[in-house]
């Protein structure tokens, strides 16, 4: 007697058997139906909603199937095949006892089919409970306690969400991704190498990931999964419907996180970090979870499926439906024609040889995992066709070795291919980061021509650089007029100091004709026309070099005509220069005279001032 005689009766186990068989191609069909919503869906909570409610149809179809099978006509108890050894002694009985081995065939077949499916429900359930172990060690026995700036920044970030629960936060060197376990009392673990290797804000990124997990009840919806796929394991369908479910979970955070740290790049940055070091348990919800590119992608808006796209995903999943519907409706002909007491030996021949294939795991695999490509491969496919794309087009345009990140900061800025293509036939050969930096401070073609045409040719770096201090082509046509060929650094000094032709002009008008390093020198200081032309009607007639230096010491007419008054009628630039340095002021050089100090020079009177003898 084996197990099913002591704990379960033949109907049951028979019932059991045709459930299992049956929810082949009822869970290919429930599959096929998700693709073709996915195909259309494009909110990933909506997305995520429909894939959690398919995984609860495919657990709750096999129970009304089998409530369905149980209400048939009653089968009869386990029987053995009569030995052939019986039949040879006694050939009267040879045709029942062919009767009877062909009535029990279906039974015993659905017996092994059952008793297969018992043994991966329990090595599936060890898995379970070894993520369940794992969990509670990392939770008691793993984890220390934050320190306290960084616990209460945790705190923050829970008011900012509007979380009210009690969240443990801990740190973890038994992990290598930020990770929530716990149902009921939750604990978000940090590993060292997030909090040694992550900037502040994609620390906070992950953080504020974790606890959107937390506000979404996550966790029970993960337990969920773990049970069906325990329970419907041997259908590659339920692996997928799962998949998916973690995928646009993921989606879902991932946008909440964006709405709070506003800044997808950074975060992109962290999820790559995190991507490396893969390593949590499964009943644990962690940052990491879910295709890195897809999550990536559909964060910067290029994973969008078109419209042809999303109607191939339709048409796809409708073939695979009917397909399963078809399949659904043999097999059920099928299993109802087993009822043991047909007395037809060419038709229990013919279904023993469909339930043979029915129960072949391989050939069962390979169905399910086409229909599974088929119901589902347009949407994921698609999608990552489209995101593909976009690095192809970067590479065809000549942009070679695209890091994950460069394919963040390019598609985040808006660099299209046709930009970088532009840029290229120009000759121009800038890297990425420089491309970013053109395109952000809008160099475009024609401004590039345009200098050219001027005369100026230089790298990407000067480009970047003359466009963001604003040099035009007529800046630099204007200072050509007046005499002035710089090159593209003194180009960009230049106007950085707020040198203009006008300026030029000026000082050009009053004699001086100053070069390009002279410019810097009067600009820097302040030297203005008005400067220069109050200072001649004082009557000096001054160099660039002298300029530079009377406004370095603040010489101005005033100071000048005040010493004039004072006695001191011929000066030269170097008096003025050490009188106004050693403070000789008018006032000074009056005050000496009045104390009998007559017709000093300069250096007499820096005598006075120094030794302190007035």
């Amino acid at each position: 007697m084996t197990i099913f005689g002591i704990f379960m009766s033949p109907a049951v186990v028979q019932s059991l058997g045709a459930t299992l068989l049956h929810f082949i191609w009822q869970g290919t069909a429930l599959a096929a139906l998700l693709a073709a919503a996915l195909s259309v869906c494009r909110k990933s909570s909506v997305r995520y909603f429909i894939s959690v409610i398919t995984a609860v149809a495919m657990l709750a179809v096999p129970v009304i199937t089998f409530l369905v099978v149980m209400d048939r006509e009653p089968v009869r108890p386990f029987t053995s095949p009569v030995p052939s050894a019986l039949v040879l002694a006694n050939p009267a009985s040879a045709p029942s006892a062919v009767s009877a081995t062909l009535e029990t065939a279906p039974v015993e077949r659905f017996k092994w089919l059952v008793e297969a499916w018992l043994v991966g429900i329990v090595l599936f359930s060890f898995r379970m409970i070894a993520g369940l172990i794992a969990v509670q060690h990392l939770r008691f026995i793993q984890s220390k306690s934050l320190d306290p700036q960084l616990h209460e920044k945790c705190l923050l970030l829970q008011r900012r969400l509007g979380i009210n629960r009690l969240i443990r936060y801990c740190k973890c060197h038994r992990i290598d991704v930020p990770s929530v376990i716990g149902w009921f009392r939750p604990v978000v673990l940090l590993p060292l190498m997030a909090l040694t290797e992550l900037s502040e804000l994609q620390l906070e990124a992950v953080i504020v990931h974790e606890l959107v997990h937390i506000r979404r009840l996550d966790a029970f919806v993960n337990l969920f999964q773990v049970m069906v796929e325990s329970l419907l394991f041997y259908h590659p369908a339920v692996w997928w419907v799962s998949g998916r479910i973690r995928a646009e979970r993921e989606h879902c955070c991932d946008e909440a996180v964006i709405a709070v740290v506003s800044d997808a790049v950074q975060y992109a940055r962290a999820l790559t970090l995190m991507e490396e070091c893969r390593s949590a348990p499964t009943l644990a919800m962690a940052a990491n979870r879910g295709p890195l590119f897809a999550r990536v992608m559909r964060l910067l808006g290029i994973g969008n499926l078109g419209i042809g796209i999303r109607t191939v995903g339709v048409l796809a999943s409708t073939l695979c439906l009917t397909g399963a519907l078809f399949a659904g409706r043999a097999l059920v002909a099928l299993t109802g024609s087993l009822k043991p007491g047909t007395g037809n030996e060419s038709s229990e021949n013919t279904q023993a040889s469909v339930h043979s294939r029915a129960l072949n795991p391989q050939s069962s695999r390979v169905a399910s995992s086409q229909t599974n490509q088929t119901g589902a491969g347009p949407s994921r496919g698609a999608e990552r066709s489209v995101s593909v794309s976009f690095f192809e087009q970067m590479k065809a345009a000549g942009l070679d070795d695209l890091t994950s990140d460069d394919l963040v900061a390019l598609k985040m800025e808006g660099v299209t291919p046709g930009y970088v293509r532009s840029i290229h036939e120009l000759g121009l050969k800038p890297v990425v980061s420089q491309i970013i930096q053109m395109h952000r401070n809008a160099v475009m073609p024609e401004y590039i021509l345009a200098l050219r045409e001027v005369g100026v040719d230089e790298s990407p770096s000067q480009i970047i650089g003359m466009k963001v201090q604003g040099v035009t082509p007529e800046y630099v046509r204007s200072l050509h007029d007046l005499g002035l060929d710089a090159p593209a650094s003194q180009l960009i000094g230049m106007r950085a100091q707020g040198i203009s032709p006008e300026y030029v002009r000026e000082l050009n008008d009053l004699g001086l004709h100053p070069q390009v390093n002279d410019l810097y020198g009067l600009k820097g200081q302040g030297v203005t026309a008005d400067y220069v032309r109050d200072l001649q009607a004082a009557g000096l007639t001054l160099s660039v070099r002298d300029l530079i230096s009377f406004r370095v010491q603040k010489i101005d007419a005033e100071y000048i005509n005040g010493l004039k008054r004072a006695g001191l009628t011929n000066l030269s630039t170097g008096d003025y220069i050490a009188a106004k340095a050693q403070g000789i002021t008018p006032e000074f050089v009056d005050k000496a005279r009045n104390r009998g100090f007559r017709d000093l020079t300069i250096s007499q009177l820096i005598g006075l001032k120094t030794n302190g003898v007035l």
